[in-house]
């Protein structure tokens, strides 16, 4: 079993082969007999050799990239930076000569105010309607539609009377509110 052909051989020593195959490759004068060598050194010298002008080959390493910030490069910045200060610029030129550079007072139109005219029909109307007249809330309204039930319609406004809660001040304090009783004929 001696034989030549016999011979296996190792991967460990094959792998070791192959990396100082590759190493050799890259810096003739390093040479890895180590498995445990220094490559932070020898990449260093080869970062430093592939700076160098008479570099065979450029590494990825060796190209100087431009950082970026918000997805733009600096001169998009600059660029981006100026236009959005003279649109500033332009939207406060324009708005100060849409008030005409201050030289004028402003008016303000003011109108009358205007009282709505609400009447309600003491014999028709509903509490809803009652309380929204001054003076009169839910509960008075109520009272209202419960003796015109009770009682019969309304004569006059002044019948409103007979509601309790309601006095000759309130009636002439609701009279504008009211329409006049209509003949039940």
């Amino acid at each position: 079993m001696s034989d030549s052909h016999d011979v296996v051989s190792d991967p460990k020593a094959e792998s070791q082969a192959d990396v100082d195959e590759i190493v050799s490759a890259v810096e003739p004068s390093v040479a890895l007999s180590d498995p445990t060598a220094d490559i932070a050194g020898v990449a260093e010298q080869f970062e430093a050799d592939s700076d160098s002008p008479n570099a065979d080959s450029v590494s990825d390493a060796a190209i100087p990239v431009e950082e970026s910030h918000f997805w733009l490069r600096r001169g998009d910045q600059v660029f981006v930076g100026v236009l959005l200060a003279v649109a500033l610029v332009l939207g406060l030129i324009h708005w100060i000569r849409l008030s005409n550079w201050g030289r004028e007072p402003i008016e303000i139109i003011r109108h009358e105010s205007f009282q709505a005219e609400y009447r309600v029909d003491i014999n028709k109307a509903s509490w809803v309607e009652f309380a929204q007249l001054n003076g009169i809330g839910p509960i008075l309204a109520q009272r209202i539609i419960e003796s015109r039930k009770q009682d019969g319609p309304f004569v006059s406004i002044n019948d409103l009377q007979r509601v309790n809660g309601i006095g000759p001040k309130k009636v002439e304090k609701m009279r504008p509110n009211l329409k006049p009783v209509e003949d039940a004929e």
